[in-house]
């Protein structure tokens, strides 16, 4: 998966979805981003088995693909950036 994306777009949307990610959980993967990007649209999703959240950001879409990523290490790196696009 590869993408370019509003720094600010997708820092927004990351914030939104930090709201469902719990603090600590015995299920690791609750603490996770699944990130899925197809053509230009990136869809966020995380959940705290309560609670979902997706979300879809436009991007500049260059290879499709998922991931399931950290969500607080993602959303703290995107949050420091200063170039406008990521």
């Amino acid at each position: 998966m590869k993408f370019v994306a509003s720094q600010s777009a997708f820092s927004a949307a990351l914030n939104s979805a930090m709201g469902v990610v719990p603090g600590r959980s015995t299920l690791q993967v609750l603490t996770n981003f699944l990130l899925n990007l197809e053509g230009n649209m990136l869809e966020i999703g995380a959940t705290d088995l309560d609670t979902s959240i997706r979300l879809r950001v436009e991007v500049e879409g260059i290879r499709d693909g998922s991931i399931l990523v950290s969500a607080k290490e993602l959303f703290d790196m995107i949050k420091i950036q200063k170039a406008p696009q990521v």
